[in-house]
């Protein structure tokens, strides 16, 4: 499996590289991508640098099984704001091919149309932005058919495992998460 993690100025340094470290660790082949054409350096939200492995343009995103979105407000503006990130969503999504979002992210897949009778959750107070969608508050998670959401920060390894799981078996993610010593 092959997942790619588009990473912008602005993003949420937590979620983005607990979803890298854990799919990594579970022997999921992850490439994180710049969205900055100047270079593979992004500034997280808390000053944070972090080095992306390639650029979205050089990242073979169609060829990936899935995509998944970190938050971050600003991060998720440049994701929401960037037509090639929109049609890849929109793409993997006819394709039946897994999506992530995490905390203000899944506001990128309402900006993409795919999130219509969906069940989501999402960052407190985001679900105002996904009038398509069906909020599922008090749940950190949530899976619907292709599409998997998490709420935040103190949230992400749960959202990493659960799509560890979803891609490689419960196994993988009971293995990887006894080895992070996660409960």
């Amino acid at each position: 499996m092959r997942v790619v993690v588009p990473l912008a100025n602005g993003v949420e340094e937590t979620e983005a590289i607990t979803i890298i470290d854990v799919l990594r660790r579970g022997g999921v082949e992850v490439t994180s991508l710049s969205m900055d054409e100047s270079g593979m350096d992004v500034e997280g939200a808390h000053k944070i640098g972090l080095v992306a492995d390639a650029s979205w343009d050089d990242g073979e995103v169609e060829s990936a099984d899935m995509i998944v979105l970190p938050g971050g407000m600003a991060g998720m503006r440049t994701l929401k704001a960037d037509s090639r990130v929109l049609e890849a969503l929109q793409l993997f999504n006819k394709a039946g091919k897994f999506i992530g979002a995490i905390c203000a992210a899944p506001v990128v897949l309402q900006e993409a149309g795919i999130v219509k009778g969906r069940k989501v959750v999402c960052y407190p107070g985001m679900d105002v932005n996904l009038p398509d969608a069906v909020f599922m508050p008090g749940c950190n998670v949530m899976r619907d058919g292709n599409l998997i959401t998490g709420t935040g920060p103190a949230t992400a390894m749960e959202f990493a495992l659960a799509i560890l799981e979803m891609l490689e078996g419960s196994e993988c993610r009971n293995k990887t998460a006894k080895g992070l010593l996660f409960p």
